[in-house]
């Protein structure tokens, strides 16, 4: 299973240069210069091949969870069916559930072990009936509980 994990360092200052007075744009030194630490946030994005393996795939986010929580990130992103991807035409269907599912509710345990946000990309939500599934982004805060979800249309 190939994956890498990044740390990103994101401020909370404006990014746009273009944006500031003219006499502040030559003292430009990027947005940590009008923000203090307090308002830095770090961010990680991970990347992982997912297989049709629930468990092999929960192992492998759960070690890179703790990896980004060790090195102070506040929030993950997990990619696009971090949890399964089929290799096989149905299989989706068979192992979607609703979100306060067991699959579900062990990502959010493990948000709130690892004190860390969650942006889990796409997860396999059990639909209106047996034949249809959401595509749904799930945001997980740091004490487990789910904060908003976001069932994608464009798929």
């Amino acid at each position: 299973m190939a994956f890498a994990f990044n740390i990103i360092t994101k401020t909370v200052a404006s990014k746009f240069q273009a944006f500031l007075p003219q006499q502040q744009q030559s003292n430009w030194r990027g947005p940590a210069f009008f923000c203090s630490m307090a308002n830095v946030v770090r961010v990680g994005a991970v990347q992982m091949t997912s297989t049709n393996n629930l468990d092999a795939n929960y192992q492998t986010c759960s070690r890179l969870v703790k990896e980004a929580a060790a090195a102070g990130v506040k929030l993950l992103c997990l990619p696009e069916s971090f949890s399964f991807v089929s290799a096989e035409d149905g299989e989706s269907l068979k192992i979607a559930e609703s979100i306060d599912g067991p699959i579900m509710q062990k990502y959010c345990s493990l948000a709130r072990e690892s004190n860390i946000w969650l942006s889990l990309g796409g997860f396999q939500e059990k639909g209106p009936d047996d034949s249809h599934i959401h595509n749904t982004h799930v945001l997980v805060d740091d004490s487990g509980s789910i904060k908003n979800t976001y069932r994608k249309i464009h798929l």
